[in-house]
């Protein structure tokens, strides 16, 4: 008989519905166990993020899923280091042949596990450390350099889209493998629970499902949907996530529209029930690998775009011309304020574009303008080692 393949995980919180991640890892190893693999789970220790009533409480056994919880801080921004720190240590210690690592934070401990001779796997879920919350402080610092540890030590790296696959490839020349997230087929269920509890039916609302975090870009979306004429009504379904802060700025965001209804933690039939009869279903994330943001589309996130149109269009053109006389001063100061001056002086005499020509410039929507301000503003970028 072939020795079993010994699997270490670590990075989720726990195997209960917490996120994205947990979702993920519950969902692989149930398969990796079913396919004769031995898998070995470290959790955080502590409570689920909605709360203790949602703890899977007294499991450590989950269809052929060893479980075990390491040593915790429980402090926010030193449970997720605590707990990566300690499940990197027993996965390097461990009799694993493989130690798959979620996410960019715990990625930082990779190279543990790799010195003891482990095969290391990472999954990167999203470019962590640009996530809102940890902004502040060292902790986008730390993730960062997770996500160059995973580029650096990691046998294999999984990503979920095809933006993160070519950021990794640019700024690390570090080959990925795309390996998008799948779903379970859905069980359909007709509206009951979600009507008796919220007064929902089929089709009568727009949901958003997920943790209540800023980088979701659920501000985009309150913003947003107020400003729409329908009778339909937003269901916003999760729970915080160290962001209860956050969770109050979003209820005074909704204050006064009453078609806005937040759910809290949602799972089990209510979850079902919620998928089953939605009108839509939206996710405004700012960083989770949509494939339209990794074109460079992500300005369009900028909400006044769209309700101010002509101040973002002043605002660009502007913008470009004072890019203009920063290539001028770098040429020579002298000169570009006498420029500068002149431009100035003929304010409200002419039009934009005669402005513009009157003292030199070139037309911000003339072929060739953006991208030779462009390739100047590179090269000194470059140059500072900015």
């Amino acid at each position: 008989m072939s020795k079993k393949l010994a699997i270490a995980m670590f990075g989720q919180k726990r195997l209960s519905r917490e996120g994205g991640v947990e979702i993920v890892v519950k969902e692989l190893c149930t398969r990796m166990a079913q396919n004769g693999c031995d898998v070995t789970c470290y959790n955080r220790a502590g409570h689920h993020v909605s709360g203790a009533e949602y703890d899977d409480a007294g499991k450590t056994e989950y269809e052929g899923i060893r479980q075990k919880s390491v040593p915790t801080i429980e402090r926010r921004g030193l449970a997720a280091v605590s707990s990566s720190a300690f499940a990197a240590l027993y996965s390097a210690f461990g009799k694993y042949d493989v130690v798959h690592i979620h996410a960019e934070g715990p990625a930082f401990f990779a190279w543990l596990p790799k010195m003891f001779g482990k095969r290391v796997v990472v999954t990167v879920h999203g470019i962590d450390w640009q996530r809102e919350k940890w902004q502040s402080g060292l902790g986008s610092k730390f993730i960062h350099q997770g996500e160059k540890n995973a580029a650096k030590y990691a046998d294999e790296v999984i990503v979920l889209s095809k933006g993160v696959q070519d950021y990794f490839k640019v700024t690390y020349g570090r080959k990925t493998h795309f390996i998008p997230n799948g779903v379970n087929r859905p069980q359909i269920r007709e509206a009951s629970l979600i009507t008796d509890k919220f007064g929902l039916k089929k089709d009568s609302y727009i949901l958003f499902l997920g943790r209540l975090v800023p980088e979701k870009g659920i501000r985009y979306l309150v913003e947003a949907f107020k400003n729409v004429k329908t009778d339909k009504k937003l269901v916003i379904a999760g729970g915080s996530s160290d962001t209860d802060s956050f969770m109050e700025e979003l209820k005074e965001l909704a204050k006064g529209d009453d078609r806005i209804l937040f759910t809290g933690f949602v799972q089990g039939a209510m979850l079902d029930e919620l998928y089953s009869n939605a009108y839509i279903y939206t996710l405004p994330s700012d960083l989770e690998g949509m494939p339209f943001y990794g074109r460079g589309a992500g300005w369009q996130r900028q909400n006044h775009i769209y309700l101010t149109p002509f101040y973002y269009i002043d605002y660009c053109l502007a913008q470009t011309v004072a890019l203009q006389f920063w290539l001028e001063i770098e040429k020579d100061w002298e000169q570009a304020w006498e420029k500068y001056k002149m431009f100035v002086q003929r304010g409200g005499t002419d039009t934009f574009l005669g402005l513009v020509a009157g003292v030199g410039l070139a037309s911000p929507v003339e072929d060739g303008c953006i991208r030779e301000i462009a390739g100047h503003a590179s090269e000194w970028l470059k140059e500072h080692k900015l």
